[in-house]
């Protein structure tokens, strides 16, 4: 608004100069004197009318519209209400989402941090709120305050999905990979959105990358009549044949990539496992049988 007023200004006063100085300077043949009232009646009417016309006919509102409020001055009359109401823990809650909205980290976990004295340590939402600020304000606090901050929101929340996420970030930051691909799996078990899915699939590959086919988690167990054992999760059964001339070309722990559709979600399940030499059919060809959860990110042969 202060630009437009500024070329507003500059305008009005290039139209009064077009307007004065020609009246104000002498003609050449010197017959005719300046007409100096006709320049101030000119520079006048300008100056004034057109301020006038443009209050008459715009319909730009000058007054504050009320209960329009700046996100910061929003903040600012939350402080105000908490300094009233100090053990209000959702107020503080809310202060800490504020700031971490404003990107202002230090102050957020400064919030969430007085909404877990005020809750006296058994709020998940404020610790994980704290661990978030650090880590957003830093991410090496994955490995110090942050991931313990995660821990205890673990141990109140098992299966709070951003505990899980920020729990095993901290264990893959530390170094603990087995702990970080056991978070990671039961979070791919939940319902997430589409674009941290894909996220958490990857490092599970780079994780399962690390620590090598040897330390796979334990093959699902098949029941007596060859049924899947009963799980709480779909189940879908592979068999994998490989031709003899593909067997003789493929590495002894070559990985093996099986990607299946569940039709009614459209949904990709990516399972994968170490190939061996072992289970020959009669053919001569390599036979795997292996199962895995539906929407899970391994599976594993049985033998």
């Amino acid at each position: 608004m202060y630009v437009f007023i500024a070329i507003v200004t500059l305008l009005t006063i290039a139209a009064v100069a077009v307007i004065a100085v020609p009246l104000l300077r002498p003609a050449r043949s010197g017959l005719t004197a300046p007409a100096a009232w006709s320049a101030v009646i000119g520079a006048g009417v300008i100056l004034v009318g057109a301020p006038l016309l443009y209050v008459t006919f715009s319909n730009w509102s000058w007054k504050k519209a009320p209960g329009i409020d700046s996100p910061e001055s929003m903040v600012e009359g939350l402080v105000r209400k908490l300094d009233d109401h100090p053990d209000d823990l959702d107020g503080w809650l809310m202060l800490g989402r504020s700031y971490t909205a404003l990107q202002e980290y230090p102050l957020a976990a400064r919030a969430y941090g007085r909404a877990d004295r005020v809750a006296g340590g058994r709020s998940a939402a404020a610790l994980l709120g704290e661990a978030e600020a650090l880590t957003l304000s830093d991410d090496a606090e994955l490995t110090g305050r942050a991931g313990q901050l995660a821990e205890r929101a673990l141990a109140i929340a098992p299966d709070d999905p951003h505990a899980l996420f920020l729990g095993g970030s901290a264990a893959l930051r530390r170094g603990d990979l087995v702990l970080a691909r056991s978070r990671f799996n039961r979070l791919l078990a939940m319902s997430l959105p589409a674009a941290v899915r894909p996220v958490i699939e990857q490092e599970l590959v780079g994780i399962d990358r690390s620590l090598g086919p040897q330390s796979a988690p334990p093959p699902r167990v098949l029941a007596p009549a060859g049924r899947v054992a009963e799980s709480a999760a779909p189940v879908v059964r592979v068999r994998i044949v490989l031709s003899p001339a593909l067997r003789r070309l493929a590495p002894a722990q070559a990985p093996l990539y099986v990607f299946a559709r569940r039709e009614a979600l459209g949904e990709r399940i990516s399972a994968d496992g170490g190939a061996d030499r072992g289970g020959r059919n009669g053919s001569g060809s390599d036979t795997r049988r292996g199962s895995t959860p539906a929407g899970r990110g391994t599976a594993h042969p049985l033998g």
